[in-house]
């Protein structure tokens, strides 16, 4: 009866906008975080952007909606989840499971991001900037990277320029 209502719940909170579909998830322990977490995921894959656009073909011209990715974010998973980013960082800091799963969490944010803005999907330059890569651009200090060595580092910052148009890659 519950699997029942809650399947029901779910397919009724898929045909809402975003700001409507929140309902918040009860997280009693870091199993349930974490699969409230990919209720987002899933909600994220499941409701592409629309962006209309003008195709035009032998002079005439149409109106077609395409649609474009969604990217993860952790306020957009803190929206969805019902948490202000205060209790999601409280719990990143903490020293315990839940902790764990806040960083998967991230961990599959981010990788989405990147990954999208190396396929041209987002932007870049903004990806680059939220993941705190912004100093791939050549002007940035390299101290203040997450560690790396050097030939991973050299490979992201062109993997950014190549995605960014900025530069051809060899």
């Amino acid at each position: 009866m519950g699997a029942k209502r809650a399947s029901e719940k779910k397919e009724q909170a898929a045909d809402k906008p975003f700001w409507a579909a929140v309902e918040g998830k009860p997280v009693a322990d870091a199993d349930d975080l974490y699969a409230a977490c990919c209720d987002y995921f899933a909600w994220v894959q499941a409701h592409p952007l629309q962006q209309e656009e003008l195709i035009k073909h032998q002079g005439a011209a149409t109106k077609v909606m395409t649609a474009k990715p969604r990217a993860m974010s952790v306020g957009g998973l803190c929206l969805f989840l019902g948490l202000d980013l205060a209790t999601w960082g409280r719990w990143r800091a903490a020293d315990d499971a839940r902790a764990a799963a806040v960083r998967r969490a991230e961990c599959v944010i981010d990788t989405q991001k990147f990954e999208g803005a190396c396929a041209g999907l987002f932007n870049a330059s903004l990806v680059a900037r939220d993941l705190g890569l912004s100093g791939l651009n050549g002007q940035g200090d390299r101290s203040t990277w997450p560690p790396l060595d050097e030939a991973a580092a050299d490979s992201i910052e062109l993997t950014i320029r190549y995605a960014s148009g900025s530069e051809e890659a060899d």
